[in-house]
C-alpha cells in the first residue's frame, strides 16, 4: 500500500503575512508637498505701523536687555531671576522667569478694527479695567507712557491721528476754552490723515476677506452703537 504525502503547503508559505510589530506603517506619514518641491511662501500679515510714516522718537528709548519687550506691550515687564530651594536639604539652584506673554487680537475703538499684538498678563487686565486698548494707549501719567515702550508708542501715535479721538479732543478742548494747537503751529490734520488713508483701506479690504465688516463687530454691537464709529 502506498501512502500519499499530504498537498498542503510548507508552514512558512501557508502563514499569513501579518507581522509583530512596533514601527508605524510608511504609508501613514505622506509628506505634504511632493519630493523635491518647496512649501509654499509664508504670508505674514501687514505692519500696522508703516514704516514711511514720520513718528515722532521714543522718549525712553527701546530696551537694551531684554529686547522683545520693544515689539509688543510688556507693561515693563522684564526676565527675573531667583533660585529654587530644595526642601529637604535647602540646596539652592539658579533659575529665571519669563514674563506670560500672549498674542491677542484687541479690538479698537478708534481704528475700528482688531489689533493684534504681543501682550502680558498683566497688560490686559490693565486695558480691561481702563476700559479698552485705546485709553490704555492714550494714558497721560509718565509712568504708563514708559511701559508702553516703542511698540505702545508707536500704536498711541497711529490711535492719535484718528478722527474718532481727534473730535474726542477737539471737544475737550472747547468745554475748557482751549485754543486750537493745529491753528496756532500751523499744523494741517489733512495731510497726515492723507498718509495713513491708503493703508487704512489696505487693511479694511483684507478683513473684509476674512468675513469681519468693519462696524458691524460685536464690540460694537455690546457697547449700543450702530455702523460705523462716529466721526
Amino acid at each position: 500500500m502506498i501512502l500519499r504525502q499530504p498537498t498542503t503547503l510548507p508552514l512558512r508559505l501557508a502563514s499569513t503575512t501579518r507581522t509583530f510589530t512596533t514601527t508605524p506603517s510608511a504609508q501613514r506619514y505622506k509628506p505634504i508637498f511632493p519630493p523635491f518641491s518647496k512649501p509654499p511662501p509664508r504670508v505674514r500679515e501687514p505692519p500696522l505701523i508703516p514704516n514711511d510714516l514720520a513718528i515722532p522718537p521714543y522718549p525712553h528709548g527701546p530696551n537694551k536687555w531684554f529686547k522683545q519687550s520693544n515689539h509688543g506691550l510688556y507693561g515693563g515687564l522684564t526676565r527675573r531671576t531667583g533660585n529654587n530651594v530644595s526642601s529637604k536639604t535647602k540646596t539652592k539652584t539658579r533659575r529665571k522667569w519669563l514674563p506670560n506673554v500672549n498674542y491677542k487680537r484687541i479690538f479698537s475703538i478708534a481704528l475700528n478694527r482688531r489689533v493684534r499684538v504681543r501682550v502680558s498678563t498683566r497688560v490686559m487686565r490693565t486695558i480691561d479695567k481702563v476700559g479698552g486698548l485705546d485709553e490704555y494707549l492714550l494714558g497721560e501719567k509718565s509712568a504708563r507712557v514708559r511701559e508702553l515702550g516703542p511698540l505702545g508708542w508707536a500704536l498711541r501715535w497711529r490711535v492719535l491721528q484718528t478722527p474718532y479721538v481727534r473730535k474726542r479732543f477737539r471737544l475737550q478742548r472747547e468745554a475748557l476754552g482751549l485754543p486750537d494747537p493745529e491753528v496756532e503751529m500751523g499744523v494741517r490734520a489733512e495731510e497726515v490723515e492723507a498718509q495713513v488713508r491708503s493703508f487704512d483701506e489696505k487693511l479694511d479690504q483684507e478683513d473684509r476677506e476674512e468675513g469681519f465688516v468693519p462696524g458691524t463687530d460685536v464690540e460694537l454691537k455690546a457697547r449700543g452703537e450702530q455702523g460705523a464709529v462716529p466721526v
